[in-house]
């Protein structure tokens, strides 16, 4: 009986019409993957968070210099301005060892991803 109240008051009362705005997207809920046990089996170290697994100095360095370095990219920065001071210039190179090292340090993901 009280179902048929509420239908009642719904067909009496019809819910209002909501406004869309443009402004506001919907999002797909998140979904969490489960991992197959067989994956887990052959890879046990997937459960592991791998970005947050911190390295030893020595370790760094090994897994850095054991993959070899990518002879494809050609890359040759642009020459430096020779009236550039010479801080300038450390701090360029500084920078350049950053990118090469992060690019090192990158390529084991390469080799795993692909």
């Amino acid at each position: 009986m009280k179902n048929v109240e509420d239908k009642n008051k719904i067909i009496k009362n019809p819910p209002l019409p909501v406004k869309e705005d443009v402004h506001i997207s919907t999002r797909i809920p998140i979904t969490d993957l489960n991992v197959y046990p067989e994956l887990i089996e052959a890879l046990p170290s997937i459960e592991e968070d791998f970005f947050r697994t911190p390295l030893t100095e020595e370790e760094r360095r090994d897994v850095i210099y054991l993959c070899p370095r990518t002879s494809a990219m050609v890359y040759s920065p642009p020459p430096l301005n020779d009236s550039a001071l010479i801080v300038v210039k450390k701090i360029d190179s500084m920078l350049y060892g950053i990118q090469v090292a992060l690019a090192q340090a990158t390529r084991p993901i390469d080799y795993y991803v692909h």
